[in-house]
């Protein structure tokens, strides 16, 4: 970050062999806006055209960009032909702007949402980047692939019917946000007509010849388990073509100096034009008419990521502080719900606008004091950076992007740009919000600080040289010869990836809790019985490195911490070295949907205290919670595990039996599969532990399920022998010969099963686990 007038910048043509590039985006700004992808695809190819490289923007024709035809042509999608006409619209700072008019399919008020599920239009928009770039006279040298949308374009320019004619380009792939995917069905896989291979963010990791996403520190987060949603595996398997490349700020566009949508431009000669536009701000938002009050602003969408649960539970504490609140955005009913209250019970300190609209975004921006960004998580964070070029001061949480541009002003004052907290907690965000506030009312340090941010660059100059290197990288990779030779090797490479790094959903639960809390066993044999078997399970996990997912119920911890101290010391090493993610819970194992509000809450704190004190687990690593007897009531447990007070901020997930998700008569009508709205309910898939599904009215929470189809993501070892049962997979960890079995399956009768041999198939689902005799 270096302190200089952005605006006043000079473009510098670099030499490069990667001289036509085809941009492909959902969305470009101003023809077609969501979020931070559209501004990035809008001032990202000005500055690289500015660089002397020949870049063509292109971009679905959503209704109303009615630009002229220049190219039409029938493309195959399944059993019949798809026309695509090729329209031109307004240049972009002399970038060529076209958008694909596929009839019928981008008829839409909103182009997509943030659930990625409605993926079909974009499955024929990137056949149709494929099939463009592989005719006509222009031949981009890189076609840069932007998020889930546009995953697929690189499967097709490798297996698809074009592959001969773009063997030769190279395929940039940006990941914007990688907990959006792009998930694809069986019937849509027989639509794309390519060799199955993930979701359409996991076909562009594996098939692009350089991956990036959009800033260094979140490129490192998704590398993990943790922050990796599912596909971190596959990133590890790549990371030597992987990058982070921080996205920049148009200062052309975002400028107080002229910004058209302002009540009064200013310069660094800011202090006049600052307070009129809080003046403004303060009118439209029908708050107290108080210059001296300071104004938090916020701008994002309302989804659960952007930390709205955060600020919503705190607002109370923002008002008690003297300060008004203005948060724009759509989203999520539940926080406009919320948002709506608070702006009824603090009427001329909070307001609220359910819009997206450009124009007042602008004006939030300008008018007010301090930028709220509490994100649980954060690619790269664009709002912040635009508010520093506003003089408005942010207020953030260490994570992504955001660790990479926003300084801690209290940290360092002399190069701080903002107020900074950590822990996902109301408690920990107050304390930044304190710092920002002394400042504030501390006048001419106050406005130093305004300038500082105010000269800070955050331009597109220096990610511009960078994404020209990659492209350089890309093409360089091609024309070497240094690429994937087989056809289906990176679908290879793609389950290989999970076969390595996917946690196996196993939980080991203490259930003996009466026992464990009266001293029911005598001299404890049967605790040491059980750790013992724990351990020995932990250290084949060890020995072939396979993950995993556990949970320890709070008797289980503490009973451990009394008289066998040894396995719980074995299990935090294993959680050090990174075998073991740890699943919250209660303490207790009591069925929660039988409790009050009160009761849960304390039994979810026990185990947090436990979890630090005895395993060294801080609860802002705890995103899963394990549900008792997997008995579940969304209207009794889900607002309390979503709770942002809990140390925590919130549980993310839950682990919910396979009975919820799915009928028990082989009927789907009128069964709790309704519950959930992750997939077609018409024609329920399989169970699937890599794919969350979302609860309805749970608040924000998602279902992992216990049992999984164990084809798609297990490690299969080889090199020992043992009888599989037909359809199910095996362990077999060589040259060990009696083999551990996960059986995701219906079993009629328990003692069969405890025999070792299975039952028919029938009766409701579950999943079990066990050694069973050999069979060798």
């Amino acid at each position: 970050m270096s302190q200089t007038d952005p605006a006043e910048e000079l473009p510098t043509v670099l030499p490069h062999r990667a001289r036509r590039i085809m941009f492909a985006s959902a969305e470009a700004y101003p023809f077609m806006k969501v979020g931070g992808l559209a501004d990035v695809s809008s001032a990202l190819p000005q500055r690289l055209a500015q660089l002397g490289v020949d870049v063509r923007l292109v971009i679905p024709a959503y209704p109303g960009l009615n630009g002229d035809p220049l190219l039409t042509f029938d493309m195959d999608y399944g059993p019949v032909a798809q026309m695509v006409v090729v329209r031109s619209l307004p240049p972009l700072g002399g970038v060529e702007v076209l958008a694909l008019d596929l009839p019928g399919w981008f008829e839409r008020a909103v182009p997509y949402s943030y659930q990625d599920d409605d993926v079909m239009p974009f499955v024929l928009f990137s056949k149709a980047i494929a099939a463009l770039a592989a005719q006509g006279p222009w031949r981009p040298d890189v076609i840069h692939c932007n998020d889930w949308h546009c995953g697929l374009i690189a499967q097709e320019a490798r297996q698809g019917p074009h592959q001969r004619e773009l063997a030769d380009t190279g395929i940039v792939f940006t990941i914007h946000n990688i907990a959006y995917q792009g998930r694809v069905g069986a019937a849509t896989d027989r639509l794309i007509g390519l060799p199955p291979a993930g979701t359409l963010l996991e076909r562009g990791i594996a098939f692009a010849d350089r991956v990036n996403t959009v800033s260094p520190h979140y490129m490192q987060e998704i590398l993990t388990p943790a922050h990796g949603a599912g596909v971190d595996g596959l990133l590890r398997a790549r990371v030597e073509t992987v990058r982070g490349i921080l996205n920049g700020v148009d200062y052309e566009e975002f400028n107080p100096c002229r910004d058209p949508w302002i009540e009064t431009h200013y310069d660094n000669s800011f202090i006049a034009g600052k307070r009129a536009n809080k003046v403004a701000l303060q009118r439209i938002s029908d708050l107290e008419p108080a210059p001296d009050r300071p104004l938090f602003g916020m701008v994002a969408r309302l989804v659960a990521q952007k930390g709205i649960g955060l600020l919503s539970s705190a607002l109370d504490q923002f008002v008690a502080r003297g300060a008004q609140v203005v948060v724009m955005g759509e989203g999520a009913h539940r926080y406009r719900r919320e948002l709506k209250a608070a702006v009824r019970r603090f009427r001329g300190s909070v307001a609220f606008h359910p819009t997206s609209r450009e124009s007042l975004a602008r004006q939030v921006y300008a008018g007010s004091d301090l930028f709220l960004a509490p994100s649980v998580f954060e690619p790269c964070g664009l709002t912040p950076l635009i508010a520093l070029r506003y003089g408005t001061i942010p207020v953030v949480r260490r994570t992504g992007g955001l660790a990479d541009t926003v300084k801690d002003y209290v940290e360092d004052p002399a190069e701080g740009l903002g107020f900074v907290f950590v822990q996902r907690r109301v408690s920990s965000m107050l304390s930044a919000v304190d710092n920002g506030l002394a400042v504030y009312r501390r006048a001419p340090e106050w406005n130093r600080l305004q300038q500082r941010a105010m000269r800070a660059d955050f331009s597109w100059r220096g990610p511009a040289r960078e994404y020209v290197a990659l492209y350089e990288e890309a093409v360089n990779s091609r024309r070497a010869g240094n690429v994937v030779s087989s056809a289906e090797s990176p679908a290879i490479a793609m389950s290989r990836s999970r076969q390595r790094s996917t946690p196996l959903p196993l939980a080991l639960v203490q259930h003996a809790n009466q026992f464990l809390v009266t001293d029911g066993y005598r001299d404890r044999e049967g605790l040491t019985a059980l750790v013992t078997g724990y351990a020995a399970l932990l250290r084949l996990h060890e020995k072939y490195r396979v993950p995993l997912n556990l949970h320890l119920s709070g008797t289980m911890v503490e009973a451990a911490a009394w008289h066998d101290p040894w396995f719980l010391a074995e299990v935090r090493r294993l959680r050090d070295v990174g075998l073991i993610s740890l699943i919250g819970g209660t303490y207790s194992e009591s069925i929660l949907t039988v409790f009050d509000r009160e009761f849960i809450r304390r039994q979810l704190h026990e185990l947090f205290w436990l979890y630090r004190r005895h395993l060294g687990c801080p609860p802002a690593d705890l995103e899963i919670c394990w549900i008792p007897e997997r008995v579940w009531d969304t209207d009794r447990v889900a607002k309390v595990l979503t709770d942002p007070a809990l140390p925590n901020g919130g549980y993310r997930y839950v682990l919910l039996d396979d009975r919820l998700l799915y009928p028990t008569d082989g009927a789907h009508g009128g069964s709790d599969r309704a519950d959930f709205d992750g997939a077609d309910p018409a024609s329920p898939p399989p169970a699937d532990a890599l794919r969350p599904y979302r609860i309805e009215g749970g608040h924000g929470l998602q279902v992992v399920p216990m049992s999984t189809r164990c084809a798609t993501g297990f490690l299969r070892m080889t090199g020992a022998t043992g009888a599989a049962c037909p359809g199910q997979p095996i362990f077999q960890p060589p040259p060990v010969t009696t083999p551990f079995w996960f059986m995701p399956t219906t079993w009629k009768r328990a003692p069969e099963w405890a025999h070792g041999t299975p039952a028919p198939l029938g009766g409701t689902r579950s999943s079990s686990a066990g050694w069973p005799p050999s069979r060798t």
